[in-house]
């Protein structure tokens, strides 16, 4: 099965945020300019043509939101609920952080991952915990994404410049970097 996804508005944003041209696009991807007017105005991308403009366009916002769409991975949230710069972003990253701690502590969320029979209301617990996991998770990327443009940096840019370390660590196997 082949994935069929339309870029359109998305990609039409992330070229006016990013300064990028269509034309230079095209030049940065090897495909021509109709083609990316086309992914432009919503005519379906081959998935590896997607792989290939996000890489060109070094922004992990865009990287996400094509990780999420083609594989179903976390993406960085978008909503108007806060300022969408480091400041802003920070202050709900820490709002997050401590609920998921609030939760974690309440629920006594150690022993009932200690606990081999769990019951309904231990795995409820453990539920709400790992969706506030997740907000405070996403809200990190958030910040990562945040704070890596703020430098001219992808979170891609980030994660290669530690991959030594993780190797080192052994929290990465040499063979997947």
């Amino acid at each position: 099965m082949i994935l069929k996804m339309t870029l359109g508005p998305m990609l039409e944003a992330v070229l006016l945020k990013v300064g990028m041209p269509q034309k230079a696009l095209a030049a940065e991807t090897r495909l021509s300019k109709s083609t990316i007017n086309n992914y432009v105005h919503g005519t379906s991308v081959k998935p590896n043509e997607a792989v290939d403009i996000a890489r060109s366009l070094e922004d992990s916002q865009f990287s996400m939101e094509l990780g999420n769409m083609m594989l179903g991975l976390i993406k960085a949230f978008d909503g108007g609920a806060f300022y969408h710069d480091v400041r802003g972003i920070h202050a709900f990253d820490q709002l997050e952080e401590a609920e998921e701690k609030r939760v974690y502590e309440a629920g006594q969320i150690e022993l009932i991952m200690n606990t081999p029979h769990p019951t309904q209301e231990q795995r409820a617990q453990l539920k709400r915990y790992l969706l506030e996991k997740l907000d405070s998770t996403v809200m990190d990327v958030t910040l990562l994404a945040a704070g890596a443009e703020q430098f001219g940096l992808t979170i891609m840019d980030l994660f290669e410049e530690r991959m030594g370390e993780y190797e080192q660590k052994c929290y990465m196997r040499k063979e997947q970097s």
